[in-house]
């Protein structure tokens, strides 16, 4: 379900027995059940993994023995063919792919009146065509005013949120130093006067392009080793932030590890 790095193959199998599970219950009249489950806590292929830290931090929770039965007895009394378990539904890694959201281009026009009387009729049903020539619709907003940057252009930033549902007074501004350089940087990149912790890059007017030029200024700021799919996989300031603690604890376990390793080392040559 969720995929990954060098894992494709093992992915593909997994959602085999996804799909022939489905398959047996509703063609074959089979009672079958999937149970996919994160990781085993110290045991199986899981005893001794070196990586426990960083796998919790994506949002796979370790399951001990204890924890897997009832989580098994728990799956049964469900009539479901297909569950996941371990999972850490507060993880925003997690909460990315089994949340539902709204699209993300939706291509809408604003527009303000002098309050005079109402707009033409035909200019609510515009209809446009999109770069090959086939119709495409076009939902027009009528505004108080135009929200405008502190420049006096407008704000596309928050013309986009309203577009969502979202009003700006529920927007979580930064809450620490990380999170503020990580909004400065999409505020200067993008053109928006605000940027919350939970807003999506994306949605914000984001694209490839600019997201090269994100993460060129995340590595100079915080010296990392940040990629592109880690944006496309975490693009909010907070998903971001998780990510550079996950990559600074990682390489700290690393250097202990190295550490460690060269100190037997001595001990073995004296």
């Amino acid at each position: 379900f969720f995929g990954g790095t060098t894992v494709g193959a093992y992915g593909a199998a997994n959602s085999f027995l996804d799909a022939f599970s489905y398959y047996q219950r509703y063609q074959g009249q089979l009672q079958s059940y999937c149970l996919a489950w994160s990781m085993w806590d110290e045991m199986g292929m899981s005893r001794g993994y070196q990586m426990k830290q960083l796998t919790q931090a994506k949002g796979y929770l370790a399951v001990g023995l204890s924890q897997g039965m009832s989580s098994l007895l728990a799956s049964l009394c469900h009539d479901k063919p297909c569950l996941m378990v371990g999972l850490d539904g507060s993880n925003l890694n997690i909460r990315r792919l089994t949340s539902t959201s709204d699209n993300l281009q939706q291509l809408t026009a604003y527009f303000t009146t002098n309050g005079k009387g109402k707009p033409n009729v035909s200019f609510l049903e515009l209809m446009v065509e999109d770069a090959v020539g086939q119709p495409s619709s076009c939902a027009v907003v009528e505004l108080a005013e135009m929200p405008l940057t502190e420049t006096g252009e407008i704000d596309i930033g928050l013309l986009r949120e309203s577009n969502l549902g979202r009003s700006t007074q529920e927007r979580i501004k930064p809450r620490n130093e990380t999170e503020r350089q990580i909004a400065q940087i999409w505020q200067n990149l993008l053109g928006v006067s605000q940027v919350g912790i939970y807003d999506n890059f994306f949605e914000l007017g984001g694209n490839s392009l600019l997201a090269t030029q994100v993460i060129s200024r995340l590595r100079q700021a915080f010296g990392n080793e940040l990629t592109l799919q880690d944006l496309f996989e975490y693009p909010t300031v907070a998903g971001i932030t998780q990510n550079l603690e996950v990559l600074r604890q990682l390489a700290q376990d690393e250097n202990t590890f190295i550490s460690e390793t060269d100190e037997d080392y001595e001990e073995e040559a004296l």
